[in-house]
């Protein structure tokens, strides 16, 4: 079997122990002797692959099996009722289960040219880990809107505590930035002030976030701040263009007829 079958076969199998009727509760017996029901799997899915294929499902996603099943986390296996369509989220799993197949089995194909051996998609291609795939840019433009710049600030320390050195988010210094700007953008310079000096402190390297943080404080009227700020960025990434508004700010700090700030 090619790699892109057995991509295939695992996907469509981790998710038939969420939507697969199963003589498990009957039997109490985990894993079932056999399955039934399967709604969004082809017939000859074996009780091996789906066992196997679940771990790597709630790894996707980040969560346990009482997240789709009907049972008490912390409980055997045994006594679940995997078959009972009572939670929502078994009934969403169907829609996305068939979305996966949909995509490599239907639109990947029907590309001209395709790598060796085929890329494809898997629940862990979106959801890297958490049940919500969500950007960090959108959580925290989400927390933006309920509370400003304080509840993005925190929900990006809380994210972070959490997620770092994973595969959930990005933290580098691209996050921060794009919803400063759209504080910025609605007039909330203070606010997107605050997300860009937070980036700098968590990430002092970033030419990127120093440059930003730079320009924002010209914006708010700091140009002293703003030069200093850009001459680290400078000494990190001595790029023309940043040299070249470095000079700028420093003329304008100086004054019409002033001797030329010297250099760091």
């Amino acid at each position: 079997m090619s790699l892109h079958a057995r991509a295939r076969v695992l996907i469509s199998a981790g998710a038939a122990l969420l939507i697969a009727t199963t003589s498990t509760h009957a039997q109490g017996k985990f894993p079932p002797e056999s399955l039934k029901n399967l709604q969004a799997m082809p017939e000859g899915t074996t009780v091996k692959q789906l066992v196997e294929a679940m771990r790597g499902f709630t790894r996707a996603l980040g969560v346990r099996c009482t997240h789709c099943h009907v049972g008490t986390e912390g409980q055997p296996l045994e006594t679940m009722d995997f078959a009972a369509d009572t939670k929502p989220a078994k009934k969403t799993a169907r829609q996305m289960i068939r979305m996966v197949q949909a995509i490599n089995g239907e639109h990947l194909a029907r590309l001209a040219e395709r790598a060796d051996p085929n890329v494809t998609v898997t629940c862990a291609t979106c959801h890297r880990g958490i049940t919500r795939p969500r950007s960090l840019i959108d959580e925290l433009l989400l927390a933006y809107r309920k509370g400003g710049a304080t509840a993005a600030a925190a929900r990006f320390r809380e994210l972070r505590e959490r997620y770092y050195g994973g595969d959930a988010y990005d933290f580098g210094d691209v996050a921060l930035t794009e919803v400063a700007h759209t504080a910025q953008e609605g007039g909330d310079v203070p606010g997107a002030l605050a997300l860009l000096e937070l980036n700098v402190e968590l990430l002092p390297l970033s030419w990127f976030g120093l440059w930003m943080l730079a320009e924002m404080r010209e914006e708010a009227g700091q140009t002293e701040l703003a030069i200093a700020a850009l001459e680290r960025a400078v000494a990190l990434k001595p790029r023309p263009d940043l040299v070249k508004r470095l000079e700028a700010l420093r003329r304008k700090a100086a004054g019409p007829g002033s001797p030329e700030r010297p250099k760091p």
